[in-house]
């Protein structure tokens, strides 16, 4: 009878369960500022203005690398092809989630009889498209991971 250890019994679908929490975390904050509407480039330019140069720039196109190269990661980790998918829409979803208050809010104007509220933004065709864009890549950026892992593994 084999052991299995902590980890594994915790994240049976995974090979190292600690790192695979520590990039679902990681990929869920950078989804979830790079989505927020509060200005997080406010960031980027402060370093610009201190650092005199284009360090700011560098860093936004550095951290997007990240974000589109961590579905990947998680889905290299995965023991199957079904949590690849599954690690990589997680941060999507848990993003989702935070972003669901601003998200259901309806828009308010001033009508001919008082307040209209129009539909949610993100069941307006635009935002709609986007998502499901998102949520395609990810699931297809954990799944290529997978693949890789798979390729790597039997050579």
């Amino acid at each position: 009878m084999a052991t299995t250890s902590s980890a594994e019994r915790r994240l049976p679908g995974v090979r190292l369960a600690r790192p695979v929490v520590i990039l679902l975390i990681v990929e869920t904050v950078l989804l979830y500022f790079s989505t927020s509407r509060l200005d997080a480039t406010i960031f980027f330019r402060v370093l610009r203005l201190q650092a005199g140069g284009s360090l700011g720039a560098t860093l936004s196109v550095a951290l997007a690398l990240v974000t589109f190269a961590l579905p990947s990661i998680l889905g290299w980790l995965a023991r199957a092809w079904t949590g690849a998918i599954g690690l990589a829409l997680l941060p999507w979803w848990l993003t989702i989630i935070l972003h669901a208050g601003t998200m259901l809010r309806a828009r308010t104007g001033i009508g001919g009889f008082g307040l209209a509220f129009g539909t949610p933004m993100w069941l307006t065709a635009s935002y709609a498209l986007s998502l499901l864009l998102t949520f395609l890549i990810f699931a297809v950026l954990g799944l290529a991971g997978w693949f890789f892992s798979q390729a790597f593994s039997r050579s």
